[in-house]
Order: C-alpha cells, then structure tokens, then sequence
C-alpha cells in the first residue's frame, strides 16, 4: 500500500526505517542457536469470533492479553491499552473527565451524551457497554482482554465501525480459594483487590465475589481554589454465580457495582486568537456603563478579560502542572449492571447461547469548566443527577455442518435504551434586552431587599451573566440479525462471509429554560462576601463586583414559558463482509523457515446509525450515519521452533459520513458540541507485533502502527456560521505513529522467579482539535512523546506470594493527552497531560 501523499519526505523515510529497525532489534543472531526445550512463546486462545480458536488462525486484526500477561505488564485499567496495542488512542473523556473515549484506527467519539454511540465497542462477558460516563473500568479479576481492529458486526450485537475491546472475567470454578492484592505508591497511592471464590452446592452451584478499590491524590493543582485534581477515587463490587443446571446446560450471572468520585484532570488554559477579532463575549465583558470602555471586573476583583485571564492562568505562567478554574471539576457516576448467559450444548454440532442484561448509570455530577480560567464566564453543570437505563437480549446459535467443514454463527440482537440529562450552562454576558437597570440608589427598582447593593453605580448597565437550563430526555430503539460463516474448502484454504441488518431509532426530547430576568426584581436576594472561594454558588445570591461596574448572578428563576423540541429518526443498513485466507502448507514453511504461516484478505462494512444533536438552539439538529468499507490485508507467522511470533495488517479505511465532533455557537452565544459529518474521510495504516525469545529466558515485544487520515470532503461552520471548507484539516486522535517495545528476564532462583521488565513507547504527533480554529492554531498538536516504565516482580517458588516494585513515565514527560478547543467561541481552550512520574510496589497473595 503506497503512503499516502501528504506525508512528508522525513515521514516517509521513518515509516519504512523504523518497522525492520523494530524487528531487527528482537531478532539477533543467537536465535537460530537455542534448543527447543527452552522458553517458547504460548499459544493465545481467543473468542472473538464465538468460539476458541488459536489467535495465529484467527483471519482478524486481534491483539489477546491473558490474566497473567496483563499482570506482567502491570495493565490495571483499559486506558493503559492506548500504550501498547497499535493504532489504540485511550485517554479518560478529552483528557479531563472519567470517561472512556476509546478511539481505534482515528474512529471513535469524543462526546458521552446518551443520544449517542462510540464508533469503539466495549463488551464484558459478551454485554456490551453503551455509555463512555463511568466506563474507564479498573481490570478487576479479568481473565482475558481482547482488542479487536476494525469493522465489527457480524459477529457482534451492537455494531461498530472502528473495533471492539472484549473483556472476559475470571468465572467461578469448584475449588474454595481466593486472592488478595495492595498496592501503594506516590501521590498516597492505596488500592485493594480481594477475591474469594466458593463452590455453594457440590456440582450444581458455584460463586466468585471481588471488590476492588482504587485511590490516589491529584496530580494537579488548581491555584483558585487551592485544590489538587487528577485524583482516583473508584469502588468496584462483582458477584458471579454459575449454575450448572445439567451436564448440556450453564448458566452465569454476572452482578456488578462501580462507582467514581473523583475530580477531573485539569490543566492549563491556552489562548490561540492572536490576530483574531475578540469573540461576542469577549466584546460582552468589556461592557460597562452601556459602553465599550474599561474592563469590567469579576466577583473577586479579577479584570473580566479573557485573553489577559488566560495568559496570566496558562502554564506559560504558572509551574507545570498547576492551571486556574472556577468550576469545581467533579465527576461522581455510579453503575450497576445484571446479567445472565445461558450456554446450551444442544448437541455435538450445536450450541445455543443467551445473553440477558440490563444496565443503570447514574451521573452525580460532571461539573466542566469551560473558559479554562478563574474567570466566570463559562461553564456546565449538572442540575440533577443524568441517569440511563439500558436492557438487552441477545441470542446466538454456533454450530457446525458438513463434518466441520463449515463453521456458523447465527443471531438476533434487541435493545432498549432510556436517558435523561439535566445540565445549566452557565454563559455571558446576556445581550440586547437583558442587560439590567440599576437605579438611583444602585439597586433593582421594586426589590427592597436589593437596594444599595454595596459598590455598585447609580443607574449603570450591570453586566449580568446567563444561566440556562436544558432537560434532555432520549430514547433508543434497535436490533439486528446477524450470521458467519467459515468454509474450509481445502486443507490451506478458507472462505469467511458474514451478513447483517441494524435498524435503529432514536427518540430526542428537550426543553430549554432561560433566566426569567424579572426574577431579579423579586426574588429577595442576599449579598455575599466576594473575597471568599465558593464552590458552591448560593440559590438567589448577588455576587458583586469591587468595582463597582458589573455583578453575577446564580440560582434565579428560570422563565415560565420553556421551549420545547421533539424529534426522531430511524436507521437501516445491511452490512456485509468476506474475507479469504491461506494456511501456508509444508513446502511453504520449510521454504521460509516457519512452524506456521496463514494471510487472509478481508472486505468488510461498518455502519453507525445517526442521530439528534440538543443543546444548540431552540430545535434539534440531525446528523446522519456513518458507513466505512475496509479493505485490509494480514499475516500471521510462527518461526523459530515458537521463539518467534510476528503479526502484520496493512488496511484502508474508507468512510462516508463520519461522525465527528465541533463546536457550534448556540442561544445566547452559548458553545455547544455536536455531532456532524464529513462527508469522506480515508484512513490507511501498517499495524506491526513481534514477541522473541532471543535467548534463554528473555523475552521481547514489540508493537507498532503507523496512521494516516485525512478528510477528503468536510463543510463545516465557523464561529460566526460562515460554511467553511476542514477538507485539509488531519485527522483527530490518530496519531502518525506508534511504538512500544517491552523486555523482561525471567531469572529463576532457590526463592522463586524474579523478573525485571523495562517498556518504552514512543507516541508522534496527534491532533485533538475540535474546532477549524482550533486546528488552525495548530495549539492542539501534540508534540512526539517517550515514555519510559519498568517493573521488577518476584513470585514465590509455591506461587502463592508475588511482590513487584513499578514506576512509570519515569522520565516524567510532560505529554498532551487531549483538551478542549472553543476557539470559535472564545479564542481559547485548554490541554491536559499524562500523568507525571508514578511509583510503587504491590503484594499479591493466592490461597
């Protein structure tokens, strides 16, 4: 596949340099030497195809961590998979809430609102997790993770366009036993994992409960409040049943709890309007005495400027990991989820399966600066508690016909999905006929209890900034059929096709309510001491200026006449696939030296259905859906006697509609996200890993992508609803490459086995604009990164004891993991980064 050709010379160059400098790196000499009877690569066993297969014959861009290897690695929670699983970008919500925004091959979605769906599909125990809030999920008593690239749907009940993350957890078996875990490192770092699992009726009924907790201090530091963000603070509670109600019949329940309370990541402001005019708010702040003149001031005494706020609050100004907000950052979700899987051997060429589930979230808060200063002019709130409740059915038959020549799999995949969402966007400055008359005593006429408002100006134009309030109430409706089929039709080759229908219907409420400006004039209000830090603001409070020249005001009456919108829309798509693929025969492997060889061919179609975008204006927006073709080629190679394992996939990706993410001006110059489309989009890539064994003992990894996107027909709007043309833009959370190489030695001693472990990733470039502006800038560029870890693990000659030391980003490179872009709006956002250096040990005990 050529590169694609606005990849510059110097690109090009490092992306045909660094593959073989990659491989030759695990493939000294002395490989040829070693005996078989040492260390060998173990055989992975997948399911992603519904049934136990050998991941080397497996025709799938697939990467497997097994329970012991993500111990190894010390993989605690999904977000680490964005390390080291090529073309996977995994970072907690835009970098800054506890979201799961999990993007594969550039796809995926940066938005958590329940009206829509991530273009990456999260499944645990074959349950599939429809919202990102609360998702980023600690890796509590997994037994394996699947990562799974590319188109998924025929295989899968909800369909995605950029790949799925499979999780399987450890099941209950018939032996009484259990494990324990803590660890501790800096930043008070204290988490506990503790299983015990029971058999409860001799062959009949088995159970396994696990509760985890993770907890660590902030990383950084909010110099307006005083507080550290960027903590951990996640419970987790599982309890697992099987019930083995015949020798052909299992059932498992699956009864789980998380909850996160914890505040967001933070980080710095950054203003990219220079050269820019000031925006409608900015131009709002200045407003003082119905003039242009002076600037205005903010309840503490700070000049309402936002570009002179944001370069005095940036990391230009303060230390590295410090920035300055007036939102309180707090992020508390809680989730239950229930399910039941019911395995049917109907006979020895038959197999049905059941998957009952219904899930519940209930987001707390999520309290989202968004001027990215101590400034308050912008921000979100919820006003109660955003809740979903999701159930679904999912029925599988897999069988096998033909004397197993043919392999099948046949379902039916229902669904049913309810939200609501209540959030205040706190914006300003109010306009044209909202501005608010003092009178001649510097207070509201007809409100006793607001008069003389302390500095306040005899008949000025006060500068009031504006609450809204926005109920969202969603429902979503959908199935599908879907069928795969492998034929083997000789001993080398075999013909995979798979076939499927999605309906989908999405319903969307809202009622938006603005501030009843005559409230102010009634209400009897109180007048409070500015000096202080609230974080949280008083109902019917004034909050005055010191100058004199402006207030803001919080928790007046909302008007008594809400607007109201309703609208759905309905979605259906067929969605196909094939692929060939060729086991090399002996003659073959002798040829080139391999134990095993297969490369498969594969043409598959992805659908995500459309939707409704709220919170803009008055009415809603709809956006359409997105379908991908993807070509892509693999091959899958055993050599060495199994000391050498390489896997490769060369894809391209081509895309009508995607579904992107912008910012768009709303009601009172209010900034809203939204989903729209570009109309085309292409991605290309390499996708490259490697495990070897060298020699005795050592054992090296390796994996790497290399990434291209770009957008070939993309009309967006500007802040000022011009229609522009993003076709040049590249591409969002796609970064150019990616690298990690891992080592580790297995030193095997009279006390047990020690085993140190070095990683390095090296990440390029990525963008993490949402914005034409934004990517204009070019602030939102994430410079190349390298992040260098290690772990030194010992485990007992019995196996029952493992205590590792870790440290990761041990060079503390400070790295742009996402941020937030409104410079249409405001001339500025934000950026955050990767955690700073971490360290410490955990002990493990088995019993």
């Amino acid at each position: 596949m050529a590169l694609p050709s606005n990849w510059s010379v110097q690109k090009r160059i490092f992306a045909i340099a660094a593959l073989p400098a990659a491989i030759a790196s695990v493939l000294p000499g002395q490989v040829h030497a070693q005996s078989p009877e040492n260390l060998v690569i173990e055989e992975i066993v997948v399911t992603a195809r519904k049934r136990v297969e050998n991941i080397q014959e497996v025709p799938v861009a697939v990467t497997a961590f097994s329970a012991e290897k993500l111990n190894e690695g010390g993989i605690t929670n999904i977000a680490n998979f964005g390390d080291r699983v090529p073309n996977v970008e995994l970072e907690s919500g835009n970098g800054s809430t506890g979201d799961a925004n999990v993007y594969i091959r550039g796809v995926g979605q940066r938005e958590t609102k329940s009206n829509l769906d991530s273009g990456v599909g999260i499944y645990i125990d074959g349950v599939y997790i429809p919202r990102a809030s609360g998702a980023l999920l600690d890796l509590n008593d997994v037994e394996s993770v699947q990562v799974l690239r590319g188109p998924q749907g025929t295989l899968f009940g909800k369909n995605t366009t950029g790949g799925a993350l499979v999780i399987s957890t450890q099941k209950p078996d018939d032996q009484l036993g259990g494990k324990a875990m803590v660890r501790a490192g800096n930043y008070n770092r204290l988490d506990f994992q503790g299983t015990v699992n029971a058999p409860l009726l001799e062959d009949k009924l088995l159970s396994r409960l696990t509760y985890a907790s993770t907890n660590r201090d902030g990383t950084t530091h909010n110099v307006y409040d005083g507080q550290d963000y960027n903590d951990e603070s996640r419970e987790a509670v599982q309890l697992q049943f099987r019930w083995l109600n015949s020798s052909t019949v299992t059932t498992d329940f699956n009864f789980n709890y998380t909850k996160t309370t914890q505040k967001s990541r933070g980080g710095p402001c950054i203003y990219s309007g220079e050269g820019n005019p000031p925006s409608q708010i900015e131009q709002s702040l200045l407003l003082v005495n119905n003039g242009l003149t002076t600037p205005g001031t903010s309840p503490d005494g700070q000049t309402m400027n936002l570009k002179a706020a944001c370069k005095s609050q940036s990391g230009d100004s303060l230390d590295q990991w410090q920035f300055a907000s007036d939102a309180s950052g707090d992020y508390n979700t809680a989730s239950y989820g229930a399910s039941a899987t019911v395995d049917w051997e109907i006979s020895d060429t038959l197999s049905f399966r059941s998957i009952t589930a219904y899930r519940h979230l209930e987001e707390k808060s999520r309290d989202q600066e968004l001027d990215f200063t101590s400034l308050p002019v912008l921000s979100r709130h919820n006003t109660a508690p955003t809740t979903n409740n999701y159930i679904s059915q999912e029925f599988q038959f897999i069988g096998s016909l033909f004397d197993d020549k043919v392999e099948y799999v046949a379902g039916a995949f229902l669904f049913s999905e309810k939200g609501k969402e209540n959030y205040n966007s706190k914006t300003g400055a109010s306009f044209g006929s909202n501005y608010i008359e003092l009178d001649a005593q510097g207070g509201f006429a007809g409100n006793p209890a607001a008069t003389g408002i302390p500095g306040s100006t005899p008949n000025a134009t006060a500068m009031l900034l504006l609450d809204a309030e926005t109920r969202v109430e969603t429902e979503h409706l959908g199935g599908a059929l879907f069928s795969q089929a492998d034929w083997s039709i000789s001993e080398q080759w075999t013909l995979t096709a798979g076939l499927r229908y999605t309906y989908e219907k999405r319903k969307l409420s809202q009622v938006k309510s603005s501030p009843n400006i005559d409230d102010l004039a009634v209400l009897p209000f109180s007048v409070v001491d500015t000096s202080d830090y609230n974080s949280s603001p008083l109902t019917n409070t004034i909050y005055v200026d010191q100058s004199g020249r402006g207030f803001v005001t919080e928790g007046y009456g909302f008007g008594t006449d809400p607007i109201y919108a309703e609208d759905q829309v309905t979605n259906d798509a067929w969605t196909p696939m094939a692929s060939i693929q060729y086991a090399f025969n002996d003659s073959l492997t002798d040829m080139f030296g391999l134990d095993a060889a297969n490369t498969y061919l594969t043409l598959s179609k992805g659908f995500r259905a459309g939707g409704l975008n709220d919170g803009l204006n008055n009415d809603l927006q709809s956006f359409d859906p997105e379908t991908v073709i993807n070509t892509e080629w693999g091959l899958k190679v055993d050599a060495l006697d199994r000391r050498l394992r390489a896997n490769i996939a060369v894809f391209s990706m081509s895309y009508e509609d995607i579904q992107m993410t912008s910012i768009r001006t709303g009601g009172s110059g209010r900034p809203a996200p939204v989903t729209v489309n570009a109309a085309e989009a292409t991605m290309q890539g390499v996708e490259l890993e490697i495990t070897a064994i060298p020699f005795d003992n050592f054992e090296v990894g390796y994996s790497g992508a290399l990434l291209s996107g770009e957008y070939d027909d993309f009309m967006d709007v500007d802040g000022q609803g011009n229609v522009i043309d993003r076709s040049d833009e590249d591409m969002v959370r796609a970064p150019e490459y990616n690298h990690f190489l891992s080592m580790q030695y297995f030193l095997h001693t009279s006390i047990g086995t020690i085993v140190p472990r070095a990683e390095v990733q090296f990440k390029g470039e990525t963008d993490y604009h949402l914005t034409a502006e934004g990517a204009a800038s070019g602030d939102w560029v994430s410079d190349t990164a390298t992040v260098y870890n290690a772990r030194l693990t010992w485990t007992s000659t019995n196996e029952e004891w493992e205590a590792s030391l870790f440290g990761r980003n041990l060079g503390n490179e400070y790295y742009i993991t996402g941020g937030t872009d409104v410079t249409n709006l405001l001339n500025l956002g934000n950026l955050t980064y990767g955690d700073p250096r971490t360290y410490g040990g955990e002990v493990h005990f088995s019993f």
